[in-house]
C-alpha cells in the first residue's frame, strides 16, 4: 500500500521535474558548414567538437573552427566525412572518416593520416580509446587494437553477423564489451583474443550497453526491443530483463534504440530512437517507466543521431533532420508558463501586460488586447472576466498594470484613464468589488502611471499630474496637493513612510501624517521600490540606475555603470528579500546584489528562454520570494536566492585564439598555444585579438570577462556581456603578460587568473644587430670624418710648408734670373712627402722656361708614373699636378714683376708661356689683377 502512495506521488511529481529543464539549439549552429551532425563529443579540456559530413569543428562557446580539406587546405583528408571521434593520452584526436584514421594534434592543430595502410581507404565504424591508453579502430570485419603512439599492437577478426562492431564500451571495471552488427552483445578478452556472446537474440539483437550508474547492472539497448537490463552474473537465462515501458509495440521506430546515455542530475536513461528522444527512470519495481518531456521537447518525430552528457551536466543531442540542441537539467530555478489554455482561447501567442499571483496558485494575468484573465497552471485553465457574471458588463478588457491587494483574492487593476477597479474572485469566478474614479474629487486628475497598496491597506494612485490616496475601509479618496508632477513609481520603508518619485522633480517622502520631505532630483525617474535598510533605489527612463540614501549627505549614488546599463528603456525596479534588486528592461531582467555589485543577466532573445520579449509592467514578487515576469508568449518565474552572494567557483577561463590580422596563429600559422606560453608576434603583426573561453556552453552568454595587457592597460577591462575577446591595434615591441579573469555563471568573479605573455618582436630596423650596424655605420663615418679632418690638417701644414720654401727660394732669386738655382739644404725634410714635394719644386724650377714643360716630364724626372704622382700630391697638397706647376710659376711670376726693368713680355718667356691673353688670365685667376696692373701697384717710389 505504501509503495501505491509513493508510486501515484511520483507520478504526479515526475513531470514537475523536468518543468523547469530548458532546451537550446547549439549556440554556435549557424557557423557549422552543415546543420547535419553525426557525432558531438567533448574532449579533456572541454572543448564540444562535432564531426558531420562536411569536416570536423571544434566549439569554444563563442565560435566554430572547422578543420576540413577544401579550397583553402588542400589534402588535409580524403574524405571530409567525420563517423567517430575519440582522444588519445597524448592530447590528440582521433577521427574515423569514410577513408581512414587522421589523428589532429591539438598542440598545433596540425591533420596528419595513422600510418596503417591496411586502414587507408577503409570507412571507420568506430574509433575508442580505453583506460590502458591504447586505440581501438573498427573497420568491417576487423578490430584492430594500437598502443598510444600509433603502432599496431593486435587486430581481432569480426567473423560474426554483418562483420562489423557498432559500439565499443569499457565499463568501470575496465572490461570491454562490443555490440556486434546483426550478433549482438560480445565481451572481448584481450588476454586470450576471445570474443565472447552475451546476446539474447529473441526477437532483436543488442547494439548499445551502458553501465548503470550503481554499478550493479547495465542497460543494453536493442535494435527492434526497445531496453533491456543485463546483468551479466546471473544465470543464463536471467541476465536480461525485458522493460515494457521501452517497447510500444513491433515494429515501432521507438523501439530501435540508436544510443544512450544516464545524466548526472536525476540519473535517468536518455534514449534516443530512429524516431525520437525518451528519457526513463527507475520506478520502485525496478523497472524503467517514461518521463513525461513534452514540457520542454517538442513532439513531432525527429531524425536524431546521439546524445551526450558534457562536464556541466548538459545533455547534447546530434540532429539530422533539425537543429542538434542542449538539454539543460539544473537551471530549476526558473519556471516557464507558456499557457496554453490562453493560446487555444485567443488563437495566438500569449502578451502578457501585468501579472499576480493568489493565494490559492491562481493567477491574475492582464493578456493584452484581451482583458483580465485568472489562470490555474495545475489544470491548464484560463477564465476570462466576460465568462463571469460579477465582471462581464465592466471594462476590464484595457489593464496596463495590475496588483495583489492584501485582502485574499483581491486585485486593482489600473485602466488607461483614471479609474481603477478592485476585483475579488473565488472558485476561478470573478466579481466587481469597487471602482474607483479620480474625477470625483479633481477635473484634472491627469492619465495614471501606477498604484501601490500599502502596509495599512490604503492604495496610492501616482497620475501625470499628481498623488492620491484612497481609503478602502472609509472608502474615502484625497488628492494630495504638495506633490505635483508626473509620478512615476511609489513605495514603502519599514518604517511605514510611502515613497513617491516624480519624473523631473525628485523624490518624496509622506509620512502617516501626511507631512512630507523632498529629495530634489532633476533626472527622469520612472519608477522605485526599497530595500530593507531604508534606501531607494530608482529607475530613469534614460536607463539609469539611482539609490537614494535619505541619511547620507550626498544622497544619490548613480549605480548605472555597476549594473551594466546599456541604454535599454527600463520598465520597472523590484526588491527581494535578499535586498537584491531586479531590473526590469524590454530585453532583460536583471539581478543586482549591491553588496558585492555583481548582476546576473536573465535575456529574452536567449534561445533557451521563453519569452521573446519582456513587457513593461509584467512584473510581480511573490510573497515566497519568487519573482515573476511576463511578456511574449507567457511568463516566467524566477526563485530569488542568495547564489550572488555565494563563494565563486574557481573558474579560469583559457586563450582559445589569437589572430594577428586575418590569420590565427594557433590554426593558420599552427603555432603551439598554452597557458602560460610565450608567444611572439611579429613586427608587422597588427589589429591583435585575443579570444577566450570558460567553456561553459549553456551560461556562454552570461559570463562576463576582464583583461588588462601590461605596458597598455592601467585597469581591468570589462568587456560587454557575452563578449570574449580583448583587441589592441598595435603593440610597442618588448614583453607584455595579458591576464584574464572570469564569472561564474552567477555572475561572481573568481580569482582564478590565466596569464600569457605576447613578445611583440621589433622590426628589422630595431634589432640588436642593426643596431650594431648603426653603431659600426656611425662610428665608420666618425672615423672617416676624422680621417679627413687630419688630412686637411696635414695638407695644409704641406702647403704652408711649400709655400715657405717657395718663399725663401724666392728670396735668394735674382730679378733678372729666369731660372734661379738656390741651394735649399738647410731646409730640413720632416717625411717622405716633404722630400717629393722639394725635389718636384725643384724640377719645376728648373724647367721654368721650358713652354714643352708639363706633368707627365715633371713625373718622368721624378722617377714616378703620371698617375701615382697626381694621386700623392693631390693626396699631399689638395692640388692637382697642374695647378702645382702653375702656382709655382705665378709665384715667379710675382717677385718679376716687382721689378721695374722687366716687361710683362719678358715674364712671359721666362715663365714658357708662349700665349699672352693665356697667361693673363692665369695670373689674373691667381691675384685679382692682371700683370700690368700687379706692375704699376708694386711700382718702386
Amino acid at each position: 500500500m505504501k509503495n501505491r502512495y509513493i508510486t501515484a506521488l511520483c507520478a504526479i511529481l515526475f513531470p514537475l521535474f523536468v518543468f523547469a529543464q530548458q532546451i537550446m539549439d547549439l549556440p554556435q549552429l549557424p557557423q557549422l558548414p552543415i546543420h547535419s551532425v553525426h557525432r558531438i563529443f567533448q574532449d579533456k579540456e572541454g572543448y564540444i567538437w562535432y564531426g558531420t559530413s562536411d569536416g570536423l569543428c571544434r566549439d569554444d562557446g563563442y565560435s566554430v573552427q572547422i578543420f576540413r580539406s577544401d579550397l583553402h587546405t588542400r589534402q588535409v583528408m580524403q574524405s571530409n566525412l567525420i563517423w567517430t571521434i575519440a582522444e588519445d593520452m597524448q592530447n590528440r584526436l582521433w577521427l574515423g572518416t569514410g577513408k581512414g584514421v587522421y589523428i589532429l594534434d591539438k598542440a598545433t592543430f596540425r591533420i596528419h593520416p595513422l600510418n596503417f595502410p591496411d586502414i587507408k581507404d577503409e570507412k571507420i565504424i568506430t574509433i575508442n580509446s580505453t583506460s590502458d591508453g591504447n586505440m581501438w579502430v573498427g573497420v568491417s570485419n576487423k578490430l584492430y587494437q594500437f598502443s598510444p603512439d600509433g603502432t599496431l599492437k593486435t587486430s581481432y577478426p569480426i567473423d560474426k553477423g554483418y562483420g562489423r562492431v557498432d559500439f565499443f564500451y569499457e565499463d568501470k571495471e575496465h572490461q570491454i564489451w562490443i555490440c556486434i552488427g546483426g550478433a549482438g552483445l560480445h565481451k572481448l578478452h584481450k588476454e586470450s583474443h576471445e570474443i565472447e556472446s552475451f546476446s539474447q537474440q529473441e526477437t532483436a539483437y543488442e547494439n548499445f550497453i551502458i553501465q548503470d550508474k550503481s554499478l550493479k547492472y547495465y542497460w543494453v539497448g536493442t535494435w527492434g526491443d526497445g531496453i533491456k537490463r543485463f546483468d551479466p552474473k546471473a544465470g543464463k537465462d536471467s541476465m536480461y530483463t525485458f522493460q515494457p515501458a521501452t517497447h510500444r509495440q513491433q515494429n515501432d521506430m521507438d523501439d530501435y534504440v540508436l544510443n544512450m546515455v544516464q545524466d548526472d542530475v536525476y540519473s535517468y536513461i536518455w534514449v534516443t530512437t530512429l524516431n525520437n528522444l525518451l528519457a526513463f527512470r527507475m520506478n520502485s519495481q525496478g523497472l524503467l517507466e517514461q518521463v513525461d518531456t513534452s514540457s520542454f521537447l517538442p513532439q513531432e518525430n525527429k531524425m536524431l543521431s546521439e546524445v551526450i552528457k558534457d562536464q556541466d551536466k548538459n545533455l547534447w543531442v546530434a540532429a539530422y533532420d533539425q537543429k542538434s540542441f542542449i538539454i539543460n537539467l539544473q537551471d530549476s530555478y526558473i519556471s516557464e508558463y507558456k499557457i496554453p489554455a490562453l493560446q487555444r482561447r485567443i488563437n495566438g501567442n500569449p502578451a502578457i501586460v501585468s501579472l499576480c499571483k493568489d493565494d490559492d496558485n491562481i493567477f491574475w494575468l492582464s493578456q493584452d488586447r484581451y482583458g483580465i484573465c485568472l489562470y490555474s497552471p495545475d489544470r491548464d485553465i484560463i477564465v476570462h472576466y466576460n465568462d463571469c457574471k460579477g465582471t462581464q458588463n465592466h471594462p476590464l478588457q484595457v489593464i496596463p498594470y495590475l496588483i495583489k491587494s492584501k485582502k485574499k483574492g483581491k486585485i486593482w487593476a489600473m485602466t488607461e484613464d483614471n479609474r481603477v477597479y478592485g476585483v475579488t474572485q473565488v472558485n476561478l469566478s470573478m466579481n466587481m468589488e469597487e471602482a474607483i474614479h479620480l474625477r470625483t474629487i479633481t477635473d484634472n486628475p491627469g492619465t495614471l502611471e501606477t498604484i501601490y497598496e500599502d502596509a495599512t491597506g490604503n492604495l496610492w494612485m501616482g497620475t501625470t499630474t499628481g498623488l492620491f490616496v484612497y481609503d478602502p475601509e472609509n472608502k474615502r479618496l484625497e488628492m494630495l496637493d504638495a506633490i505635483k508632477g508626473n509620478v512615476g513609481g511609489i513605495t514603502e520603508t519599514t518604517d511605514g513612510a510611502v515613497w513617491a518619485c516624480v519624473s523631473r522633480k525628485g523624490v518624496y517622502k509622506i509620512e502617516k501624517n501626511k507631512t512630507t520631505q523632498f529629495f530634489p532630483n532633476d533626472k527622469d525617474l520612472s519608477c522605485i521600490d526599497a530595500t530593507s535598510d531604508g534606501k531607494l533605489w530608482i529607475g530613469t527612463f534614460s536607463s539609469e540606475i539611482l539609490c537614494l540614501d535619505p541619511l547620507a549627505e550626498n544622497g544619490y549614488t548613480d549605480y548605472s555603470q555597476l549594473c551594466d546599463m546599456k541604454g535599454d528603456v527600463l520598465e520597472m525596479i523590484l526588491v527581494d528579500s535578499f535586498n537584491h534588486v531586479w531590473i526590469l528592461t524590454n530585453q532583460q531582467v536583471k539581478e543586482f546584489n549591491p553588496r558585492n555589485n555583481v548582476f546576473f543577466n536573465y535575456t529574452a532573445p536567449r534561445k533557451s528562454f521563453l519569452l521573446d520579449r519582456f513587457l513593461p509592467r509584467a512584473a510581480y514578487k511573490a510573497a515566497d520570494n519568487t519573482m515573476y515576469f511576463g511578456g511574449i508568449p507567457g511568463f516566467i518565474s524566477i526563485q530569488a536566492s542568495n547564489r550572488l552572494e555565494s563563494i565563486p567557483k574557481p573558474v579560469k577561463p583559457i586563450i582559445t585564439n589569437i589572430k594577428v590580422g586575418d590569420e590565427s596563429l594557433l590554426f593558420d600559422e599552427h603555432y603551439p598555444l598554452s597557458d602560460g606560453r610565450d608567444v611572439e608576434i611579429g613586427a608587422d603583426g597588427y589589429n591583435i585579438q585575443i579570444c577566450f573561453s570558460t567553456l561553459d556552453y549553456w551560461n556562454a552568454s552570461q559570463i562576463r570577462y576582464a583583461y588588462k595587457l601590461s605596458g597598455v592597460d592601467d585597469d581591468w577591462n570589462y568587456p560587454t556581456n557575452g563578449k570574449n575577446t580583448a583587441f589592441y591595434n598595435r603593440l610597442d615591441k618588448g614583453k607584455h603578460i595579458l591576464q584574464v579573469k572570469a564569472t561564474d555563471e552567477n555572475g561572481l568573479w573568481s580569482n582564478q587568473v590565466a596569464t600569457i605573455t605576447i613578445y611583440k618582436l621589433p622590426a628589422w630596423y630595431e634589432t640588436w644587430w642593426a643596431y650594431t650596424i648603426y653603431f659600426l655605420i656611425f662610428a665608420g663615418f666618425a672615423w672617416n670624418m676624422l680621417y679627413l679632418y687630419l688630412q686637411k690638417v696635414k695638407r695644409g701644414n704641406n702647403r704652408k710648408m711649400f709655400e715657405q720654401v717657395t718663399e725663401v727660394k724666392m728670396l735668394y732669386a735674382e730679378p733678372s734670373q729666369k731660372t734661379p738655382d738656390i741651394e735649399i739644404n738647410h731646409l730640413k725634410t720632416l717625411s717622405q712627402d716633404e722630400q717629393l714635394i722639394l725635389r718636384a719644386l725643384e724640377v719645376v724650377e728648373a724647367n721654368l722656361g721650358d713652354p714643352g714643360f708639363d706633368v707627365s716630364k715633371l713625373a718622368g724626372q721624378l722617377n714616378i708614373t703620371r698617375a701615382t704622382f697626381s694621386r700623392k700630391l693631390k693626396a699631399i697638397t689638395g692640388q692637382t699636378a697642374l695647378e702645382f706647376i702653375r702656382s709655382i710659376k705665378m709665384k715667379h711670376a710675382c717677385i718679376m714683376l716687382q721689378n721695374p726693368n722687366i716687361t710683362v713680355s719678358e715674364v712671359i718667356i721666362a715663365l714658357g708661356y708662349s700665349d699672352h691673353k693665356h697667361f693673363t688670365t692665369t695670373f689674373k685667376d691667381a691675384f685679382g689683377m692682371t700683370p700690368s696692373e700687379f706692375q704699376k701697384k708694386n711700382k718702386p717710389s
